[in-house]
């Protein structure tokens, strides 16, 4: 308040009182203004999400939440970075939500695998992984139930180890 920022010897005077008093609801305001100011500025805090969608070319879509959009933004910011193993783990960490998670590099293969420990969602995940590595790898996503099995139409298959397949005709040659 500036009441408080000048002596009150000065606040006693009838004038300046009156003239603090008129114009306090004005600074009020434009303090309130400059907060949302400052909060509009990261992406974080702000509540103009659209503006940062638009300098990122993204196209704004209202049936997202607003934290899967910021984390949209994010994703497409660190980009620019060179893709390193801890942006790797930084990018998981953000859209993973969890620090279950391991994650195995096949550097002859040029490619990755993340090994995840629980069942969060993963629909931010891959999308933000595909666009931040260089095309050049590969990468590929397994999900690790606590019990070594999975129940696939109702019937429950045991997982003894994650097998790598060619994908080619010739089954069991190395792919290229």
């Amino acid at each position: 308040m500036l009441k408080n920022d000048i002596p009150n010897f000065c606040y006693t005077i009838k004038q300046v009182k009156d003239i603090i008093d008129a114009i306090q609801p004005e600074i009020d305001r434009i303090n309130e203004e400059l907060d949302k100011m400052k909060l509009d500025v990261h992406i974080t805090t702000t509540s103009v999400i659209e503006r940062f969608e638009r300098d990122y070319g993204i196209a704004p879509d209202i049936s997202k939440s607003l934290e899967d959009r910021v984390l949209a933004i994010i994703n497409l910011k660190n980009i620019k970075n060179t893709f390193t193993d801890e942006q790797l783990k930084a990018l998981i960490n953000r859209n993973y939500k969890s620090d279950k998670y391991q994650v195995i590099f096949d550097y002859p293969d040029y490619s990755f695998n993340v090994l995840l420990q629980d069942d969060k969602p993963i629909n931010n995940l891959m999308p933000a992984i595909e666009k931040a590595k260089p095309a050049h790898l590969a990468f590929f996503l397994s999900l690790l139930i606590g019990s070594l099995q999975i129940t696939i139409k109702g019937t429950t298959i045991i997982i003894s180890d994650l097998i790598r397949r060619c994908g080619t005709f010739n089954c069991g040659v190395d792919p290229l």
